[in-house]
């Protein structure tokens, strides 16, 4: 009886420690299970904004069709006078009215916006921005990244960080930063996996030589341009040149 009663003892406590130990292994893969993932926006996934003296909000990027035809309603005249004379040296009237369309998104000499300028971020998961994601009828882009990682992960767990792209890449690594922080308290996690789209890549690569990978769990680069934004860098300094052969191609 009494070995009978020990061995059921026994078998008891093993039993409550495999149990014990199976409910830890579950806890834990149940908190590791979904590493938490932030899109990084490219160039203008999302419109930029400037509100007016009287508190209007106008969507400032990109150019309205009547800024263009504007702008080119004032080549007619320089353009007609190159013509009829036959001299294409001096096109700075028509270069400045093509600048003209771009004057909206122009900084200072120092980087600074010229304007008071300003973009749409997300501080929490897209479930809480459903009209911005989850709803958006968009399907390609950033937006047809974030709607996949929705179904694979789920929207609480896929985050969008969006931002200023005229603006410093290393500054906005620093605003990555923290949101990186904050979703590795949201979640209660180590680590998050970072997806950058198109000019995001420059951001996350700020961000890698800025505090290095101890937070990421894997770098997903969708289409970047992590080596830099070449030809939308010159255009954006005044690098457009209107000669005579483009004109007349």
């Amino acid at each position: 009886m009494k070995r009978n009663t020990l061995k059921k003892i026994a078998a008891l406590l093993l039993a409550v420690i495999i149990a014990a130990g199976t409910l830890s292994v579950c806890l834990c893969s149940a908190k590791s299970a979904v590493t938490p993932v932030i899109v990084v926006s490219g160039m203008g996934s999302f419109p930029l904004y400037l509100k007016n003296e009287k508190g209007a909000e106008k969507q400032f990027f990109g150019p309205a069709a009547a800024d263009i035809l504007s702008a080119l309603a004032k080549c007619v005249v320089p353009l007609g006078k190159n013509v009829v004379s036959n001299d294409y040296s001096d096109l700075s009237d028509i270069t400045k009215a093509v600048y003209g369309i771009f004057d909206s998104i122009a900084c200072n000499a120092d980087g600074s916006s010229k304007y008071s300028v300003y973009t749409k971020t997300f501080s929490k998961s897209v479930k809480n921005y459903p009209d911005d994601f989850e709803k958006n009828e968009q399907d390609d882009d950033e937006i047809g990244i974030v709607k996949g990682m929705i179904k694979e992960y789920g929207a609480d767990n896929v985050y969008y960080f969006n931002y200023d792209w005229r603006l410093d890449p290393l500054d906005h690594a620093d605003a990555l930063a923290k949101l990186v922080n904050s979703v590795i308290k949201q979640k209660k996690c180590e680590k998050v996996t970072l997806v950058p789209a198109s000019m995001g890549g420059c951001v996350v690569m700020g961000y890698i030589y800025k505090y290095g990978t101890d937070k990421l769990k894997n770098v997903v680069m969708a289409e970047t341009a992590f080596q830099g934004a070449g030809i939308a860098g010159e255009l954006s300094n005044k690098r457009l040149a209107v000669t005579t052969n483009t004109l007349l191609e």
